[in-house]
This record gives structure tokens, sequence and C-alpha cells, in this order.
């Protein structure tokens, strides 16, 4: 049976690939908490008082949440290292994301010895 989750919050990258992996999962979006099994609250919202699993950054960028704030939740899950597609928003470290950028435009040659076809 598939669960209700009511995912709380900032619709950035993260956000949205975790909704939609949930989605791809069976999970049942609600924006209502009553009607929710479970609150998952992304960054800065894992301190609401309503949520069971808190999802925060491993990193020093302020919208990833505070681990000293979080309340209630019964879980907590400490990102690090996260890179996304679309780029991670504060989600992972600078050094990856400037790393998949250099190979994204071709700055760096890590195989000099192997060219693309």
């Amino acid at each position: 049976m598939s669960k209700k989750i009511v995912l709380l919050g900032e619709k950035d990258n993260f956000f949205l690939a975790l909704k939609d992996r949930l989605e791809r999962a069976g999970a049942i979006f609600t924006h209502d908490s009553d009607d929710a099994d479970i609150t998952v609250g992304l960054g800065q919202y894992a301190t609401n008082d309503l949520v069971d699993v808190a999802i925060i950054a491993e990193n020093d960028d302020p919208r990833s949440g505070n681990l000293d704030q979080i309340k209630n939740a019964g879980l907590i899950i400490r990102i690090h290292d996260l890179m996304i597609p679309e780029g991670s928003q504060g989600w992972g470290p600078i050094d990856v994301e400037d790393w998949v950028e250099w190979i994204r435009v071709e700055s760096l040659d890590l195989t000099p010895e192997i060219k693309p076809k």
C-alpha cells in the first residue's frame, strides 16, 4: 500500500529529484499533514514540529538546515557529496559541483589518452 507523504521544502533541484523518485516508487503526495502518513522536511523545513523525517545537508549553506534546530523528527538524514544532474543548489559540496562543471565544459582532461568518439 502506498504511503501518503507531505514533502516540505524549497522547490529546488533536490526537492524535485526526491519527489520524482518517491512518485516512481508509488508514493502519493498530499498537502494536508492530517491526511499524511509521513511528513518529510528538507533543509530549513526540517525544523517544522510536524516532521517525521528530516533531511539536511552536511555543509555550511544556510538553506541546508541545522541539526541543532531539529526537534521532533524520528529520523534525521544528513546528505553529503550529493550530485544532481541539474545542480545540487547547496545540497552538495562546491568542489564536487566545480569538478562536474569542469568536465562538462571540457576544461579538465582527466584521461588525455582517451578521446571521445
